[in-house]
C-alpha cells in the first residue's frame, strides 16, 4: 500500500511530496523522496527514504475525521491529514483541534501526553495529497491493524493439537519406559516431567515424510500393543508407549497427519492415565 501527500516541513511552513510506502514484511511504513514527480507513488530505495515510522507494539487509533494516532511507550506520532486549502495547519508545532460531532476527542498535547511519571515526545506530522482530497484514514487504520495482526500471529506459537500422558523410552531401546507429560503441536513433540512444567524435557521435531519423518507401530503382530516409533529427519528413533488403546489410536492419527502433511485436527481431550502395559 502506498501513497504521494505534500508532508509539512518539520520546523519550516514550506511542503515537499514524500512517498509513503506500507512495508508488509517489515511492519512498518517508509516514507521518502518520490523518484520522479509524474510516476505512481512506490517503496522509496535507501537512498531515497527521509524516515520510517514502526508499527509494533503500536496502538493505532483515529482521533477524527482527519487524524491518525500513533502511540507507542515512548512517543505519540500523530498523522494529519489536510486539503491544500487548509488554513488550520500554520504551525506545525501547533496541531489544530478537530473534532466530530460524534466525539469530545482532541488531538493531544504535549503536556497531556505521559506513562507513569515519563512524559512522552509528541510528533506531528502533516500530511495532505497532492490533488487536494483528503485520504482515507480508515483505510490506512485497517492496513496498519492488519499488519499488527499478521506480525502476532506469526510470533504466536502454533497451537496445541493434543496434550496428554505417556511413557517414553531413552536412546537405548531396551531401556525402561518412563512416564512424560506430551505437548503435539504440528512441528514438535514436547514432553515435561508433569503436565504443570514450564521448560520441557526435551522435544521431538516433526516434519514431513519427504525429509525423512516417519511414525509406525512398534509392534505389527500384537494387537494389544500400545507403543510405536517416530523417526526424525535425522534417522534418530523415539520409543513411546500410550495408556489405553484409543490413546494410541489418537496420538499415532495426530502425528501421521503431521508425517504425511494433512491438515491437523482440533485438539481432543487430552489423555488420562492409566495402567501401563507390562
Amino acid at each position: 500500500m502506498s501513497a504521494r501527500f505534500l508532508k509539512r516541513h518539520r520546523y519550516r511552513a514550506d511542503w515537499a511530496p514524500r512517498d509513503f510506502f506500507l512495508s508488509v514484511p517489515e511492519a512498518k511504513i517508509i516514507y521518502g523522496v518520490p523518484a520522479n514527480d509524474y510516476g505512481s507513488p512506490c517503496r522509496p530505495t535507501t537512498k531515497q527514504t527521509k524516515g520510517t515510522i514502526p508499527l509494533l507494539k503500536t496502538r493505532a487509533e483515529l482521533v477524527n475525521s482527519e487524524a491518525l494516532e500513533l502511540e507507542t511507550n515512548e512517543s505519540v506520532l500523530m498523522l494529519i491529514f489536510a486539503d491544500e486549502d487548509e488554513k488550520a495547519i500554520a504551525s506545525p508545532k501547533t496541531p489544530p483541534s478537530k473534532t466530530l460531532p460524534s466525539t469530545s476527542k482532541t488531538l493531544p498535547s504535549k503536556k497531556t501526553m505521559a506513562v507513569g511519571a515519563k512524559a512522552r515526545k509528541l510528533r506531528t506530522v502533516f500530511l495532505k495529497r497532492s490533488g487536494g482530497v483528503v485520504q482515507d484514514l480508515v483505510e490506512w487504520l485497517v492496513a496498519i491493524r492488519r499488519i499488527q495482526l499478521l506480525s502476532a500471529q506469526a510470533a504466536a506459537p502454533p497451537p496445541v493439537i493434543r496434550m496428554g500422558w505417556m511413557m517414553k523410552k531413552g536412546e537405548d531401546p531396551s531401556s525402561n519406559y518412563k512416564k512424560r507429560w506430551f505437548v503435539l503441536d504440528r512441528t514438535e513433540l514436547r514432553y515435561y516431567l508433569a503436565s504443570m512444567e514450564s521448560t520441557s524435557q526435551g522435544s521431538i521435531p516433526l516434519g514431513p515424510s519427504r525429509d525423512g519423518y516417519k511414525v509406525w507401530s512398534s509392534v505389527a503382530d500384537s494387537a494389544d500393543s500400545n507403543e510405536f516409533t517416530i523417526r526424525t529427519a535425522g534417522s534418530r528413533d523415539f520409543w513411546l508407549s500410550a495408556y489405553t488403546s484409543t490413546d494410541f489410536l489418537i496420538w499415532v492419527k495426530y502425528i501421521k497427519e503431521i508425517v504425511d502433511g494433512t491438515p491437523a485436527s482440533p485438539t481432543l481431550p487430552k489423555s488420562t492415565p492409566g495402567v501401563a502395559r507390562k
